[in-house]
């Protein structure tokens, strides 16, 4: 998947997309251990510690014992001094959150904390059930406030992963628009401006005179096409090999009376065209180079740390590995 985009020596490793891809897939492990914090909260035994808590009976503001006894006060419904299932069933879905919890698991608790298996619960056992609670309440929300940090690490590591895949498309378009600049078919026009460009820095160099002297052979003040032919094909840089009838093409372009002879205000008025349209591709070629490599350093050791980022990444944890909680 590695792209490689080279401007004189320097390198950048990957594409936008791989960038935009990993943002994507950190947003969705983000949410998805959002939903774990949701799923651990949905234990019966810790929406018993909440729903006690909320009540003020849980014992983590009081006393254990005054824990204990208002609890089993408010469950010993026949005051028989113990708690039957019938009892601990109605008073656990009368807690905030345990409403619409099964029977079956309401029932497995109670056989759990039935430690003399008497088919009910008395005072003395009832103690190691609100501990028990308690501190799985305790443990729960210790767990969900630590994923929920690392959710929010996580967002805030794909937020810079998804600046990092921005630059990067950035530059790539810049660096696509270099290239088509670059790779355009010059044509028959531009080739000769190009050569006209690099012998002649000033456009006022190329003047009547010297146009006249150098492309008119026979001194009757016009070019014919064998002179055009000639004199183009006399530049060099490659204009050799251009044929006949590309030239004849030109030479009939400029011809707009049909004389078969070009003017030398004609002649002059196309190679001054052709130069100053040269001229101004080489200019905005160099300053395409100029735009890519500017961005090139920056994108390219923003790249790094985003790597550096997602390798730290811990995908079958909480998100980040042991020494890597800092984004």
């Amino acid at each position: 998947m590695r792209h490689l985009l080279k401007i004189q020596k320097e390198r950048v490793e990957f594409p936008s997309s791989y960038f935009f891809e990993e943002s994507e897939q950190l947003e969705a492990f983000a949410a998805k251990l959002e939903k774990s914090v949701e799923e651990i909260g949905d234990d019966l035994e810790a929406k018993i510690g909440r729903g006690l808590e909320a009540l003020g009976i849980s014992g983590k503001n009081t006393s254990k014992m005054l824990a204990r006894d208002e609890a089993f006060l408010a469950w010993d419904t026949n005051k028989d001094e113990k708690i039957s299932k019938m009892e601990w069933r109605v008073h656990i879905r009368k807690l905030p959150g345990c409403q619409n919890d099964s029977i079956h698991k309401i029932d497995e608790l109670f056989d759990k904390f039935d430690l003399n298996k008497s088919g009910f619960i008395n005072a003395e056992e009832l103690e190691p059930a609100l501990a028990a609670w308690r501190k799985h309440t305790e443990d729960i929300e210790t767990e969900a406030a630590e994923i929920r940090n690392r959710c929010s690490e996580l967002r805030t590591v794909a937020k810079e992963i998804r600046r990092v895949a921005r630059i990067t498309a950035e530059l790539e378009a810049e660096d696509a628009k270099l290239a088509l600049m670059k790779g355009n078919e010059p044509t028959l026009q531009s080739r000769i401006g190009k050569v006209l460009t690099l012998r002649n820095k000033k456009l006022a160099d190329i003047s009547p005179s010297n146009v006249q002297g150098g492309w008119d052979t026979d001194g009757n003040g016009k070019v014919d096409k064998l002179e055009f032919r000639f004199h183009v094909r006399a530049l060099g840089s490659g204009l050799q090999a251009a044929s006949d009838a590309e030239l004849d093409d030109l030479f009939t372009s400029l011809d707009s009376d049909g004389s078969k002879e070009l003017e030398m205000k004609e002649l002059q008025s196309a190679l001054l065209m052709w130069q100053s349209a040269a001229a101004k591709h080489v200019a905005d070629l160099e300053e395409q180079v100029v735009v890519v490599k500017a961005m090139v350093k920056p994108v390219r050791e923003a790249q790094e740390r985003a790597t550096i980022l997602i390798d730290n990444v811990d995908m079958d944890g909480y998100g980040f590995g042991e020494d890597s909680h800092d984004c």
